[in-house]
C-alpha cells in the first residue's frame, strides 16, 4: 500500500479559545494505491482573509493570497516497486497580519512574502526523502523592527532549520517529519514553511495555532519485503557456513 499527499497552504488559528480563523488549502490531491494514482490540482491568483482579533475599533487581520498553487500526488503498489511522492508548488505568496483603527489602512505586523515555494515528498522500499525550496523570500513587519535576517541564506535550508524562536512564534523552513516504524511502514512529511504560534501576544489577545505553506506527505507499508531481503551480514555468515562444510566433506574423502 501507499498513499501521498500534497497541498498549498493550511492556516489554523484561534484567539482565547474562542475567535477561530481557518484558512486553507486552497488546492490539495491526494491517492492511496492500489490501483495506481496519479493526481494534481493547480489554481491561478487565490486568496482569503479573516479577522483573528478585534478590541473596540482596533482589529487584527490575517491575509493570505498567492499567484498560483498547485498540489500533486502519485502512488503504485506493486511489490518492490511501491512508491508514493507527495509535492506542492507555490508562485507570488504573500502572507501578513496587519492591524487597523475604524477600518483605516493599517499597520503590518508580521509578514512573510516569496516569489516560489516547493515542498516534495517521497517514500518507496528504498527509504524516505523529504525536500523544499523557497526563491526570494522576505519577512518584515513592526514586530521584527529589531530584527535583522537574511532569507537569501535559507533558498534551500537544511531539515528543520529555525529560522525564528522569540515570543511564542516559531518559523521553521524544510521541516520534516519521519513517520512509520522504519521497517515494514516508512513515511515523512515535509512541510516547506510551518509558523507556529503558542500564546503569541497579538494586541491585547493571546493566539494560538499553525500556519503551514508547502505541505507534502507520502507513506509506504512494504508488509514483508524488507524483512525477505537477507542483511548483509547474514548473507557473509551463510557463505562461512557452506565454506566451512565444504571443507569438511574434502577431509572425509
Amino acid at each position: 500500500m501507499s498513499t501521498s499527499a500534497g497541498s498549498d497552504v493550511d492556516i489554523n488559528l484561534a484567539v482565547g479559545q474562542m475567535i477561530f480563523a481557518d484558512i486553507g488549502p486552497f488546492v490539495s490531491a491526494s491517492g492511496t494505491a492500489p490501483p495506481s494514482y496519479d493526481e494534481s490540482q493547480t489554481l491561478v491568483n487565490v486568496g482569503a482573509d479573516a479577522e483573528v482579533s478585534g478590541l473596540g475599533l482596533l482589529t487584527t487581520g490575517l491575509d493570505v493570497s498567492a499567484g498560483a498553487t498547485t498540489a500533486a500526488a502519485e502512488g503504485a503498489a506493486a511489490g518492490s516497486g511501491t512508491m508514493a511522492t507527495g509535492s506542492s508548488e507555490i508562485a507570488g505568496l504573500n502572507f501578513s497580519f496587519s492591524q487597523s483603527l475604524a477600518g483605516t489602512i493599517g499597520t503590518t505586523l508580521l509578514s512573510f512574502d516569496a516569489d516560489a515555494i516547493t515542498s516534495t515528498s517521497s517514500a518507496s522500499a528504498g527509504g524516505v526523502s523529504g525536500s523544499s525550496f523557497i526563491e526570494n523570500a522576505s519577512l518584515g513587519g513592526t514586530l521584527l523592527d529589531t530584527l535583522s535576517i537574511d532569507l537569501g541564506l535559507f533558498t534551500a535550508a537544511g531539515p528543520n532549520t529555525v529560522l525564528l524562536d522569540l515570543l511564542g512564534i516559531s518559523i521553521i523552513l524544510n521541516e520534516q517529519i519521519e513517520t512509520g516504524d522504519g521497517v515494514n511502514t516508512l513515511g515523512i512529511e515535509t512541510n516547506a514553511v510551518h509558523v507556529s504560534l503558542s500564546d503569541f501576544l497579538l494586541g491585547t489577545q493571546l493566539l494560538t495555532g499553525d500556519i503551514y505553506i508547502g505541505r507534502s506527505s507520502a507513506f509506504v507499508e512494504l508488509g514483508d519485503e524488507v524483512a525477505e531481503v537477507p542483511a548483509p551480514a547474514a548473507i557473509g555468515l551463510l557463505g562461512l557456513g557452506l565454506a566451512g562444510l565444504a571443507f569438511a566433506r574434502r577431509r572425509r574423502a
